[in-house]
C-alpha cells in the first residue's frame, strides 16, 4: 500500500485547502494510505476533511510545526510528503533533510511565483522566493499545477525540471453538492441575470477591476452581480460600490461552506485576477456547464479556457473590455455540453494517476 502525506499549512478557505481536500480523497479511492500533516487543526474547510486520512496537527503556526514534523517523518516514513504553499516547501524540505528520511519531497507551486507580489511586502519577497529558489533543487519533484506555471517557475527560479499535474478539481462530491437553489435572494427571487465571483478578497482577485466592470454593465443591462469570499480589501471595494452606484445590485455575503450550488445556477462565472495558478472556480465552472469570462491574466486561466475556446478572455485591469464580454456572453452563451466536456479534464482519478507515478520515478 503506497503511503502518502499532505501538508498544506491549514485547510483554509482557499485553492490550496481544497487541492488537498480532493488529493487525499483521490489517493483513497486509488488504495493508498493517506495522512495529512497541519499546523493547525482550524480553517474552514478543516470539518470537510476525509475522515478516513490520518491526522496529524504540529504546534499550531508554521515555525511552531517543525519539532512535529521532525517526529513525524522519523516516524511514520511517508513515501511522499506533498507540499504547498512556498513557506510550507521550505520548511518541509529542511526537516526532511535533517530527519535523514527516505520520504520523497513533492513541492507544489500553485500560482504563478514572479507575479505574486505577497501584498506589497518586497523585501520579505525576495527572501522567501530567495529561500524557494535555493531549496527547490533539493526537492525530489517539482510539480506546477499548469503549463504556465511550470514555465514561470523555470524562468523565474531557475528550475531545470518542472513537471505539470492539474489540480483534482472535478470530484463526484462537485456534481451532488451542486443540487438545489442557492440561499440567496438573488436566485431564490430570480429578476435579473446574476453574476458570480469567488475568491479572496485581495488584490490577487482585483475585484476592484470588477465592480468597476459590473458598473458599466449596468448602463446596459439589469444584472446582479454576487461576490462570495472574505479578506482585506472588503472596506475598500465595500466604498468602491458606494461611489459606483452598484450597491443595491450586488451582494459579498462571504464565505459559504457549499459554493457549488451558486456556481451551477450563475449566469457566468467571472474572474478578474491579476495574477493566478490554476484557478479552481474557472474548471468547476466549466464542469457545471457555467458560461466563463476571465482575464488573462500571469497563471493557468487562460490554459484551462484554452485560449478562448472554451470561455471568453479579457486584458487585466480592463473594466470595459471586462463589461463588453460579459454583454456579449449573456446575449450568446456557449453550448453547456461543451463545457462540461473540458472540466473533465481535471478530474481527480486523473491527478492522483499522475502523482502516485512520481513514486516509482
Amino acid at each position: 500500500m503506497r503511503h502518502i502525506c499532505i501538508f498544506p499549512d491549514r485547510l483554509d478557505n482557499g485553492g490550496i485547502g481544497r487541492y488537498a481536500i480532493n488529493l487525499a480523497e483521490a489517493f483513497l479511492e486509488q488504495g493508498a494510505k493517506v495522512d495529512l500533516f497541519v499546523t493547525a487543526s482550524t480553517g474552514e474547510l478543516f470539518p470537510q476533511r476525509p475522515k478516513n486520512a490520518g491526522l496529524f496537527v504540529g504546534g499550531g503556526s508554521t515555525k511552531k510545526s517543525a519539532w512535529a514534523l521532525y517526529k513525524y517523518l522519523r516516524r511514520e516514513r511517508p513515501e511522499l510528503l506533498i507540499t504547498a504553499p512556498g513557506y510550507i516547501d521550505i520548511l518541509s524540505i529542511v526537516i526532511n533533510t535533517l530527519a535523514f528520511s527516505p520520504t520523497q519531497q513533492v513541492v507544489t507551486i500553485h500560482t504563478a511565483r514572479s507575479a505574486d507580489d505577497m501584498a506589497g511586502k518586497q523585501r520579505l519577497k525576495s527572501i522567501y522566493d530567495g529561500l524557494c529558489g535555493w531549496l527547490y533543487p533539493f526537492s525530489k519533484h517539482v510539480v506546477a499545477v499548469s503549463e504556465a506555471v511550470a514555465k514561470d517557475s523555470r524562468d523565474y527560479f531557475g528550475l531545470r525540471k518542472v513537471k505539470v499535474i492539474y489540480n483534482p478539481v472535478v470530484t463526484p462530491g462537485l456534481y451532488s453538492k451542486s443540487l438545489g437553489t442557492p440561499q440567496h435572494p438573488f436566485f431564490q427571487n430570480k429578476t435579473a441575470p446574476v453574476l458570480l465571483a469567488i475568491g479572496r478578497l485581495t488584490a490577487q482577485k482585483d475585484f476592484a477591476t470588477l465592480l468597476k466592470a459590473f458598473a458599466e454593465i449596468r448602463q446596459h443591462l439589469q444584472t446582479n452581480l454576487l461576490i462570495l469570499g472574505e479578506g482585506e480589501d472588503r472596506e475598500k471595494l465595500e466604498a468602491l460600490a458606494k461611489d459606483l452606484n452598484i450597491t443595491n445590485a450586488l451582494s459579498m455575503p462571504g464565505f459559504v461552506d457549499n459554493p457549488y450550488p451558486y456556481i451551477k445556477q450563475a449566469d457566468i462565472l467571472v474572474s478578474s485576477s491579476a495574477w493566478e495558478g490554476l484557478p479552481t472556480v474557472l474548471i468547476e465552472a466549466l464542469a457545471l456547464g457555467t458560461p466563463v469570462v476571465a482575464t488573462d491574466c500571469p497563471g493557468g486561466s487562460a490554459e484551462i479556457l484554452q485560449d478562448g475556446k472554451y470561455g471568453a478572455l479579457v486584458p487585466m485591469k480592463n473594466p470595459t473590455a471586462l463589461a463588453q464580454a460579459v454583454i456579449n456572453m449573456l446575449h450568446s452563451p456557449p453550448d453547456p455540453t461543451t463545457l462540461k466536456e473540458r472540466g473533465q479534464v481535471f478530474s481527480m482519478e486523473a491527478s492522483a494517476k499522475k502523482y502516485l507515478e512520481l513514486g516509482v520515478s
